[in-house]
């Protein structure tokens, strides 16, 4: 929806300050900012479920779910290059 899109504005407008990149030249802050809300959301809705453990936290479990993210992105990676062409 419309909110999700402006969150995602700014979050790509902050990204892209950081890196001190111009947004319409480097793809980066747009793919970063949908993967960090992305990601948001689902830290968010394991800490919402039943079965979760009442003292789940919400940062803890993003930064977890970044950790695998970044591993298993790497790992994909590696095995793009890697690839015979």
């Amino acid at each position: 929806g419309v909110l999700k899109t402006e969150s995602a504005e700014a979050v790509a407008d902050y990204i892209a300050r950081k890196l001190a990149v111009d947004r319409s030249r480097d793809p980066r802050p747009e793919a970063w900012a949908g993967m960090m809300l992305s990601a948001f959301g689902t830290a968010l809705k394991a800490c919402n479920d039943p079965t979760a453990p009442p003292e789940a936290d919400p940062i803890d479990a993003l930064a977890q779910l970044l950790a695998d993210t970044a591993d298993a992105v790497r790992a994909a990676s590696e095995t793009l290059r890697a690839r015979p062409a």
